[in-house]
């Protein structure tokens, strides 16, 4: 047997006794003990498997953890019930389900001891099976939600037996009840080391005497202690929030923090009076609490009943008055939390217009911004009042008075008001609970009173009549005040009130019929109902309906346990299929998790071959339509995707066409259809392009499929076929006319070689015998007839070139041969050694024709254009050369230094937009330096060569250095640009050259010119220079 610590269990074993006289912690609520008859459990949501197997309630299920070990105490049925075994079904987390056998068992208590779960999983209790008279008997623990629920901490577990313990504390028990108490307390005292016989004896103390009734209380709520309740007050405001301010106009001023804190001390003075209350606060100074979830937290830390935030309004105007108290919206999210706190209110607010205060009534406000309950039902606005709905803690806001308000200034302006306000707020609360003041000498007749068998009930002596909210449940008194039972119309509904008068709610099975009360309301339901997860339909006298039903043209299905059937049933052997969302039975087509499927009008899930609106479909064992290719004994069928319909006739599938018969049935083989011949392979793909069968070649026409006859055109190749579609080859005699095919078929043209014998077959394939030599046009395009047949590559022919492709026919435009691209004129001669613009665009042709692209993209050095260099670069480029400069002679032409010479040259290009640096690295090159030394001399200052030819010719003169350059600037400018001569031409050879013959300097060579000109013979002329400007540029 395992131990456990005494000090742990005591508290759950005071706990079990102590609410055994007072309270069910964690069960369906009881009814009060003095009632006429004893009030049975409230039924559950029917179920097939459960409405008449043997039931027991379970009343109570606590539980205590110490640092091991957690205990475990349930109470089963009532005291009748002797059980004589338990076992307990439980879950951590979503782990296996574990069971464990009660280590102790007296009459209707078992005990069980577990080992605790592990850290931050959480435990949930699943069931109990026990054994009473020898049938076992399971009890569903599920949901909690339908139970109350009670939870104690270890603190509050020792204020209990304290409590117990203390004589003061007890002194309002009667001698039987406390004599109860004595024996069943385990106090906090002695050894350590409680087992099972402890609880067995714990267990075993004398059960509470009936004596003990809770007729003078509402149902508890869960408290420090049995039997007593716990209120926290919460002043408004505090610290550095004073809330509401204002000063009257004779200087009195109200701060609403510090009202707030007054009449909540004198709310907890006098409900002092009353033992069964506790009253904590969440401030009792003048402290700040910034959060209002901080406030409705400690109402949570002390197990409060109740919460009770104290406030007081304010207003522009003066004449503002009146109490005013906000509470939650009923009829939704924790909805018996709601109307807890509306009762509560309503008391409160009773005591208050009794004190002479306007009544503006109980006010509740929505959301404004969306917020949600965790159902999904929209939020109350107020802070307080929504956290506490989440907690499920009743709790209001009282809006005592305005402290703006000249009518309300009266109740506000002294202690003793005040006091009033907080012994009025007291009163409701107290009345809330159904309690009398210890020192209230009003002994009227209170509760319930049989009276010649029938029940009343009455409160301060007065007989109370209609609905009655009593101990936590409805009742209805009728206009003589006597309760009533069974099934009763009140208001135009229909309701059921059980033999203790008490109003059922839920599902309720009267005879064999089940029933759906509302919860809250208790009216009777008809019609449609969503109850749970489940939609239910309750016919006009409020029978759940099971079975097929038809509404309004439209059947549904109900089970056996009345719900709403949804997707698929299977009924007998005949499938069905129900909307999920609406659960109407699915007739004719439907698409069903990606699938179609199709029901008859009776809503019978049809399979096999169906024939619907006019059209063939193929459907599943399962029902589902059958889609794409479908293999029927050894037949195959193509359903279309999407809709399922069975093709016939001419069908593309992916890029490939497929025919069936009329029946569906794919066909395979040579087929006429609509006169033309077609093959299906085995596969059933039409054929198409080329076809060997046997030895024989056939061509089926690619995109139609229809077998060719007859001449017909593949690629650029002829071909002959006969009627049969068999392709022939060699000599053919067609229509009168004799053709040659080669053995792949091909009709040629052209000199051909056969049989060693030289042939002529013209475009056409027609044999000529003679055939004539030069230019041919036929069909619109040009040939050349040479000796031996169709010229084909280049021709020249009249001092111009032709190109003809590989068929001979002449080509013209823009074409490409071997990776060289020419242009050749409509003529077909070739463009070549010139421009030539096409499209608007200038194109370089070079000598053999080829073109060097648009002459305004190519790559070379440009002759014309702005200067790159200065003079002082030229000076510093000849003074690197290590020349002297022959200043004697050239300075006689007008050049004395070098500085003037490069000066002169820098001038003369600018003048007519010649390249500095191209003139005279030019001059540079040709005079070598102008240390000359060839056929020129330097005195007849010709820089560049001009009219020196070679063999002794010495050139051109000139009458001074800048005459020379000129000629020469002058020159370049003839080679390299159309445009006219800015100065007067002193160039005696500008006439003689091809102007823009040369736009670059790479070209001034003539082996380099794509014209064949250019200034010098030597190759690579041009490059030399373009080093040479390299470096000038460089200096």
């Amino acid at each position: 047997m395992k131990n456990i610590r005494k000090k742990l269990l005591c508290y759950v074993l005071t706990a079990v006794m102590l609410l055994t006289a007072w309270t069910p912690a964690y069960a369906s609520s009881q009814a009060h003990d003095s009632l006429p008859e004893e009030e049975p459990a409230q039924e559950t949501q029917p179920d097939n498997d459960s409405r008449d197997s043997l039931s027991l309630d379970c009343q109570l299920l606590l539980t205590q953890e110490d640092d091991t070990h957690q205990s475990v105490i349930l109470e089963m049925g009532d005291t009748s019930t002797v059980m004589e075994k338990a076992v307990l079904s439980y879950q951590d987390g979503d782990g296996e389900i574990h069971t464990a056998e009660a280590e102790e068992i007296v009459e209707n208590y078992a005990a069980f001891l577990l080992d605790l779960p592990g850290e931050g999983v959480t435990r949930t209790f699943l069931s109990i099976v026990t054994t009473v008279g020898g049938q076992d008997i399971e009890t569903g623990l599920q949901p909690e939600e339908e139970m109350d629920t009670l939870s104690i901490d270890e603190e509050q577990a020792a204020e209990i037996i304290g409590d117990t313990e203390n004589q003061t504390d007890t002194e309002n028990l009667s001698e039987e009840e406390l004599d109860y108490v004595n024996q069943t307390v385990v106090t906090k005292e002695g050894e350590d080391g409680l087992t099972a016989s402890d609880i067995s004896e714990v267990l075993q103390s004398e059960a509470a005497p009936a004596s003990m009734s809770r007729s003078a209380l509402s149902a508890p709520k869960a408290g420090d202690k049995a039997g007593t309740f716990t209120v926290v007050l919460d002043p408004g405001h505090g610290g550095m929030d004073g809330g509401a301010e204002y000063t009257f106009s004779d200087g009195t001023k109200f701060v609403e923090s510090q009202l707030t804190l007054k009449i909540a001390n004198y709310v907890k003075e006098a409900l002092a009076a009353y033992p069964e209350i506790q009253v904590y606060m969440t401030r009792t100074g003048d402290t700040y609490l910034p959060d209002l979830e901080e406030r409705v937290a400690i109402g949570v830390e002390k197990n409060a009943d109740i919460f009770v935030s104290l406030h007081l309004n304010s207003a522009d105007s003066e004449k503002a008055h009146g109490v005013e108290i906000l509470v939650p919206r009923t009829g939704r999210y924790n909805n018996d939390v709601a109307e807890d706190a509306n009762q509560l209110a309503s008391n409160i607010l009773d005591n208050l217009v009794a004190l002479g205060l306007y009544n503006r009534g109980l006010k509740y406000k929505d959301s404004a911004n969306g917020t949600k309950y965790p159902d999904g039902s929209k939020a109350d606005y107020y802070g307080i009042i929504r956290n506490c709905m989440e907690q499920g803690l009743p709790g209001v806001i009282v809006e005592h008075a305005f402290l703006s308000g000249t009518e309300d200034k009266k109740f506000l302006d002294s202690e003793e008001d005040l006091k009033k306000l907080g012994q009025a707020d007291a009163k409701g609360i107290a009345q809330y609970f159904n309690l009398e003041s210890s020192n209230n000498p009003n002994n009227n007749l209170n509760g319930w009173k049989q009276v010649n068998n029938k029940w009343y009930f009455y409160k301060d002596g007065q007989k109370l009549t209609g609905w009655q909210y009593i101990y936590g449940k409805w009742y209805y008194l009728n206009s003589s005040g006597i309760m009533q039972t069974g099934w009763q119309f009140i208001s135009g509904k229909w309701y059921y009130l059980e033999s203790s008068g008490a109003m059922a709610e839920g599902w309720k099975k009267l005879g064999n019929t089940w029933y759906y009360l509302t919860p809250g309301n208790g009216a009777m339901v008809n019609g449609w109902q969503k109850i749970g997860s489940e939609w239910y339909y309750f016919n006009g006298s409020g029978a759940m309906q099971t079975g097929w039903l038809l509404l309004d043209g439209k059947w549904y299905y109900l089970n056996g346990s009345g719900a709403r059937a949804k997707g698929w049933i299977t009924l007998g052997k005949t499938r069905y299929y129900l909307n999920p969302e609406t659960g109407v039975m699915s007739v004719n087509w439907n698409l069903i998790d990606g699938k179609w499927y199709y029901f008859n009008a009776s809503g019978a899930s049809l399979t096999g071959w169906q024939y619907i609106s006019g059209k063939w479909y193929y459907l599943e064992s399962d029902g589902a339509m059958a889609e794409g290719w479908k293999k029927l004994g050894k037949t195959w069928y193509y359903l279309t995707p999407g809709n399922g319909a069975m093709k016939t006739g001419w069908y593309l599938v992916g890029n490939t066409w497929y025919y069936s018969d009329s029946s569906g049935a794919m066909k395979t083989g040579w087929q006429k259809i609509g006169g033309k011949w077609y093959y299906l392979n085995s596969s059933g793909a039409m054929a198409e392009g080329w076809l060997k069968l046997g030895k024989t070649w056939y061509y089926l026409t690619p995109g139609n499929g229809a077998m060719k006859t007859g001449w017909y055109l593949v690629g650029n190749t002829w071909y002959y076929s006969d009627s049969s579609g068999a392709m022939l080859t060699g000599w053919q005699k067609i229509g009168g006319k004799w053709y040659y095919m080669n053995s792949s078929g091909a009709m040629l043209t052209g000199w051909q070689k056969i049989g060693g014998k030289s042939y002529f077959f013209d475009n056409s394939g027609v044999w000529i015998e003679h055939p004539a030599q030069g230019w041919q046009l036929e069909n619109g395009n040009w040939y050349y007839i040479g000796a031996n047949g169709y010229h084909t590559g280049w021709l020249l022919n009249g001092g111009k070139w032709y190109y003809m492709d590989s068929t001979g026919k002449m080509l013209t435009g823009w074409q490409t041969v071997g990776g060289k691209t020419y242009y050749l004129l409509s003529s077909g001669a070739m463009v070549s050694g010139c421009y030539y613009t096409v499209d608007g665009i200038t194109y370089t042709f070079t000598q053999s024709g080829e073109s060097l692209g648009n002459i305004d993209e190519y790559p070379g050095y440009k002759i014309m254009g702005t200067s790159s260099v200065t003079a002082d670069q030229m000076v510093k480029y000849f003074a690197a050369s290590k020349q002297a400069y022959p200043a004697e002679v050239l300075a006689k032409g007008g050049a004395p230094d070098i500085k003037t010479f490069c000066q002169i040259f820098l001038e003369e290009c600018q003048t007519e937009g010649v390249k500095a640096e191209v003139a005279f690295t030019q001059a540079m090159k040709e005079t070598g330096w102008l240390q000359y030394g060839g056929d020129v001399k330097i005195e007849q200052f010709n820089f560049a060569g001009l009219g020196a030819t070679g063999g002794g010719v010495p050139g051109l003169s000139f009458a001074d250095v800048r005459t020379g350059i000129r000629a020469q600037v002058q020159h370049l400018k003839a080679y390299a640009s159309r445009d006219n001569l800015v100065q007067t031409c002193v160039d005696p050879r500008f006439t003689y050259v091809t102007r823009y013959s040369s736009p670059f300097v790479e070209w001034l060579g003539i082996p380099d010119n794509p014209f064949g000109g250019g200034w010098a013979a030597g190759k690579n002329y041009g490059s030399s220079l373009i080093g040479m400007i390299t470096t000038l540029k460089s200096m």
